[in-house]
């Protein structure tokens, strides 16, 4: 597979992240996340500024659990097996340690650092299936 296909498809599951990002800031309200984060003393998120690193880091996700699926199909089969495989690595060391930093420094409650955790879930599985599956091609699914 080329490293070109990767990125490619890297790329897509980065853009399906977003999505899937925006999602959960409508679903949870952005403004309740806003409260909270004033609530600390610290600048609410959502400026222009905010958008441009935002969106590059997200991509950067999707490029790097794409990779991750590449390098773990030998083992885990290129398929929604080995997808899941790249999610829950990424889930870990992306949404999992983060909640729990965040509750541990005391900046989210217990509520929030379950609900981020949960719903990185949800994150990882849609960005390592849509990497998978346009990096591998028809394939993927069986």
């Amino acid at each position: 597979m080329s490293a070109g296909r990767v990125i490619a498809a890297g790329l897509a599951a980065g853009a399906a992240n977003l999505v899937a990002g925006f999602g959960f800031a409508h679903l949870v309200g952005v403004e309740r996340f806003q409260e909270l984060l004033r609530s600390h003393n610290l600048r609410a998120i959502g400026e222009p500024q905010d958008a441009i690193p935002h969106v590059l880091v997200r991509l950067l996700i999707g490029v790097v659990v794409t990779a991750l699926f590449v390098c773990l199909a030998p083992r885990f089969g290129a398929g929604p097996r080995g997808a899941f495989a790249a999610a829950a690595f990424g889930w870990t060391f992306l949404y999992a340690y983060t909640a729990w930093g965040h509750v541990h420094i005391g900046l989210f409650p217990l509520s929030w650092g379950w609900l981020l955790a949960g719903w990185g879930v949800v994150e990882m599985i849609v960005t390592a299936l849509v990497g998978g599956w346009i990096a591998t091609g028809r394939g993927f699914w069986g």
